[in-house]
């Protein structure tokens, strides 16, 4: 059981990230990774070279580990004998040196919608908290950022739209069936960030121009026919880019922002760099049916999954200890901008009842939680609804008070 005390920093981590899949179909996927291991603070002389920890879902299929030293020494990692409880413990002989993985995905059987899995007609993954060591053998932690690349091939017919985070460089057909897509995301990030789509799907885009002239392709990816219900999620999408612009003096780091809007996203909604994935009810609205509650829920979900490009993802937690610190400032700055676009007053008086009518009662229970856990037996456990996600944000509220706003922005 992980304990808020015992935390350390990483000993090891990572340059770069490649990642190679390839679709055959629902339920086959190969994937090849490579990644550059070095220890923090790294000294070549050094004589103290602690073990490394891959996480490994003890379910996931893994045909092998292989360590590449910078001399050429290749070690093949004894799986049997260094698997144990979902990890493979290892010690190195050099403090730098190269991982490759070999792994075998099963989306269509996996029902635990972590890792990638299928969801209706598409692939996608779901790595938040700790679902990316489903997919391959890692430093599964948030305090490890490292440059992804990625590479999906994949039948065209079957799966025409194939995403990942970053921006698209390169697309070209292998032969007459056969694709290949690379993404290349420039901005170091954690694992639980990552994500990759396919599928089909169809695709509505808008822009938005930065304030230093940058024009950014956004792009909204949902089922066929849906397309036109995408009007209020862009509006409020570039609402939000120009906030943060003008409050925070955040310029948004991407050539592209993509969304994809999935009829049965298990997640609710989740903020991967550049990749954010929605169940489509947070996304689309039709203006024939559509209440104004349905807006207003359209406006709170996209701002928060985009407000975390800076409070979670360029800066993000260093362990699911202190989940509160992203949710409650990416929660607070979802409020905030909500002031500025419906009336402050209404939206106020509803967050209050939420605190005294949930909050409260729970807080004046045995179920009463602190915002930052001592303890937990699984990651999932700080997603505590009640006090991450309503608790947090009046928390850094408070701050603002206490500070005054100008201090507040300054800090």
């Amino acid at each position: 059981m992980p304990y808020w005390k015992d935390y350390k920093k990483p000993d090891f981590l990572v340059k770069q990230l490649d990642l190679n899949f390839e679709i055959f179909n629902d339920n086959e996927v190969a994937v090849q990774a490579s990644f550059e291991v070095e220890l923090d603070d790294f000294d070549e002389f050094s004589k103290k070279i602690p073990t490394l920890t891959l996480h490994a879902d003890q379910n996931l299929e893994v045909k092998f580990i292989k360590i590449i030293y910078n001399n050429g020494e290749k070690v093949d990692l004894n799986l049997i004998k260094n698997r144990k409880k979902g990890e493979f413990v290892w010690q190195p002989k050099f403090g730098k040196f190269r991982i490759e993985t070999a792994t075998r995905l099963k989306p269509a059987d996996n029902i635990a919608l972590a890792g990638l899995y299928k969801s209706k007609n598409i692939l996608l993954t779901q790595c938040e908290a700790e679902g990316f060591r489903r997919i391959i053998p890692y430093i599964d932690r948030p305090d490890v950022m490292t440059v992804f690349k990625t590479a999906i091939i994949a039948d065209k017919n079957d799966y025409p739209v194939l995403l990942s985070n970053g921006n698209l460089v390169e697309r070209k057909e292998l032969s007459s069936s056969k694709i290949l897509v690379k993404f290349e995301d420039p901005f170091k990030k954690p694992c639980y960030l990552f994500a990759l789509i396919a599928g089909k799907l169809a695709k509505a885009e808008d822009f938005f121009v930065t304030k230093s002239g940058r024009k950014i392709s956004l792009q909204i990816y949902c089922e066929s026919g849906k397309e036109n219900q995408c009007q209020f999620a862009f509006r409020f999408l570039k609402e939000a880019l120009r906030w943060d612009e003008e409050v925070y003096n955040l310029e948004c780091d991407l050539d592209e922002y993509k969304i994809v809007a999935a009829s049965d996203f298990n997640f609710g909604a989740m903020e991967n760099k550049g990749l954010n994935v929605f169940t489509d009810a947070y996304v689309l609205a039709d203006l024939r049916t559509a209440t104004h509650n349905d807006i207003i829920f359209v406006a709170t979900v996209i701002c928060h999954e985009f407000f975390h490009n800076y409070t979670g993802n360029r800066v993000t937690v260093k362990n699911w200890f202190e989940v509160a610190l992203k949710e409650g400032m990416t929660l607070f700055r979802e409020q905030e901008f909500i002031y500025t676009i419906f009336p402050k007053v209404v939206e106020r008086i509803a967050a209050i009842k939420k605190i005294k009518n949930v909050l409260f009662p729970q807080d004046l229970s045995p179920q009463a939680k602190p915002i930052r856990l001592e303890e937990y037996q699984v990651a999932e456990e700080a997603y505590d609804v009640t006090t991450t996600y309503t608790k947090s944000p009046e928390v850094i509220r408070m701050l603002q008070t206490f500070l005054s706003e100008k201090k507040f922005l300054k800090a």
